[in-house]
């Protein structure tokens, strides 16, 4: 059998945070700062023959991402390519790229995405900018489905938090977990902020032409109409906490100016008791 022209690869990208310690030994590929930052790793295997060394790669991380990278056209056997489409077809347990699903023509070549698993097809010299375009596409989607699961899970408590604009007074535990929620209302604001400046502008750890592709991607998902549902969400949640901390807010004040009022009455009648006392 001739040997391929060019390199066959297929690779592992694992997520983690910067200050981590795995981040520490791990071999960056590259370091997105929207809509959180993150050290994107990679581990990669070369194929040979025709079977994906897949096991070599070790256990995938929950969100972890595979992608096979092939030359295009003629420069792949034709049986490695249906053996990497029926590969990227597998369907595999849940996990934070269960929804995802993406066919992208590429100028020399294409991407197909399902799940947890790609396809590249594209000239060698295209692999980085291709692979971290779809690590920073990744990313960004990890961070909307985590966020659109947390905000589903709280519309129960959310619902029942509204009642605590009719209350005239709060626990301390009651004052304390709404003002939390006030405080996490303005995280995810900035989060969306974050999430909408990188769907317009890209990350600042992208070239131009991975940036092209990440955009692409972006397009194609309607990523952009998620992250705007999810800000239209946080703005009714920011909206509703901000007023509950102001209620807080303003019984707290109120205990306080009793307290003192009491404390200065009580100190006048002492006072005339004793002048009293000392009269007598």
């Amino acid at each position: 059998m001739n040997q391929p022209l060019h390199p066959m690869l297929i690779s592992r990208l694992a997520f983690h945070r910067p200050d981590s310690r795995t981040a520490e030994s791990a071999t960056g590929i590259c370091v997105l700062s929207y809509p959180e930052a993150v050290v994107v790793a990679e581990r990669s295997v070369r194929i040979e023959g025709q079977t994906i060394p897949s096991a070599e790669l070790g256990a995938s991380p929950a969100d972890g991402l595979d992608i096979i990278k092939l030359a295009p056209g003629s420069d792949t056997p034709f049986a490695l390519q249906q053996l990497a489409s029926d590969w990227v077809n597998e369907t595999l347990g849940r996990n934070g790229f269960e929804d995802l699903a993406i066919e992208l023509p590429l100028r020399n070549g294409q991407i197909r995405w399902r799940g947890p698993r790609a396809v590249v097809q594209a000239p060698p010299d295209q692999f980085t900018d291709l692979t971290t375009a779809i690590a920073a596409f990744a990313w960004l989607w990890l961070n909307v489905e985590r966020l659109e699961q947390k905000l589903e899970a709280e519309w129960a408590d959310q619902h029942d938090d509204a009642a605590a604009l009719a209350r005239t007074s709060f626990s301390w535990s009651q004052g304390r977990r709404l003002s939390e929620r006030a405080v996490e209302a303005s995280r995810h604001r900035q989060w969306f902020l974050r999430a909408m400046r990188v769907l317009e502008r890209g990350d600042g750890g992208l070239s131009r032409n991975a940036r092209r592709v990440f955009f692409e991607l972006c397009h194609q998902l309607e990523l952009a109409k998620r992250v705007t549902l999810i800000g239209e969400i946080i703005e009714g949640r920011e909206t509703l906490y901000n007023q509950v901390a102001e209620r807080v807010f303003e019984y707290r004040l109120f205990l306080v100016s009793s307290v003192l009022e009491a404390a200065i009455l009580v100190a006048i009648l002492t006072e005339i008791a004793l002048f009293l006392v000392y009269e007598l």
